[in-house]
């Protein structure tokens, strides 16, 4: 009997640190929110254009939010957005961008540590280390990761396919497989993007066995694969010039 009197002060002092984790988590997402305001974010979705002015006041918003409580992954992968997403045109040598970049591939790997199941993340994290030119086994780890936890999410299957294609040649069989996968999934729903993606990269042969039972794909795909071609040289004259 005498140990169930302990019973309500261990309750009172869960609910306490219940309150407590709450209205840490409270005053993050103000700062969260704020950001998405700025952003004119709605979901996924960013319904105006963008400017450096926009994403570098979402980023102290962001910035604060992580201060409140710098242990969740959705705040310090939001972080690592604003960073890719400030220097996003940037080409790979500008030292500007490879500091961002650094800094949203340090905000990535935090939040993968903390939940290791977002194929966004993963997906994100592959961007960069292309965009920083570090085709190396992160970058792999990443696009394989990012492919098999998110099979089905349409952004995944671009990024996955975008990389992928374009980075091809340094692709262990392993990773292409993958790859491929992924394209033979967006086949089911984005076509079209995937063998445009394709044609971009000049890799119609990787998606020409995925598109033979589909009429309208291969037409697109031969369509742009004539339309890449090289011009033919002129005819030569049968005789030659005196």
């Amino acid at each position: 009997m005498t140990r169930l009197t302990w019973l309500p002060r261990i309750a009172v002092a869960a609910l306490a640190a219940l309150a407590a984790l709450a209205a840490v988590w409270g005053a993050a997402d103000v700062f969260r929110v704020r950001a998405e305001l700025i952003l004119d974010q709605q979901g996924d979705v960013i319904r105006t254009p963008l400017t450096k002015d926009r994403i570098a006041r979402a980023l102290e918003a962001y910035a604060l939010a992580q201060r409140v409580d710098g242990r969740r992954p959705d705040l310090l992968a939001g972080l690592g957005d604003m960073h890719a997403m400030l220097v996003a045109d940037a080409p790979p040598w500008d030292a500007e961008a490879k500091e961002h970049r650094r800094a949203a591939l340090d905000y990535y790997r935090a939040a993968i540590v903390r939940r290791p199941s977002w194929p966004h993340t993963w997906a994100n994290l592959a961007v960069i280390k292309f965009r920083l030119v570090e085709l190396d086994r992160e970058f792999l780890t990443a696009l394989e990761r990012a492919a098999a936890l998110g099979p089905w999410e349409p952004e995944v299957q671009k990024t996955v396919a975008d990389l992928g294609l374009a980075a091809w040649d340094v692709l262990p069989e392993e990773t292409r497989a993958q790859v491929r996968a992924s394209l033979e999934r967006g086949m089911r729903r984005q076509g079209e993007t995937m063998v445009r993606l394709a044609l971009r990269h000049r890799r119609a042969d990787v998606v020409a066995p995925l598109v033979q039972n589909d009429n309208r794909l291969a037409a697109v795909l031969k369509a742009g694969v004539a339309r890449h071609a090289p011009p033919r040289p002129a005819p030569r004259a049968s005789g030659a010039e005196r």
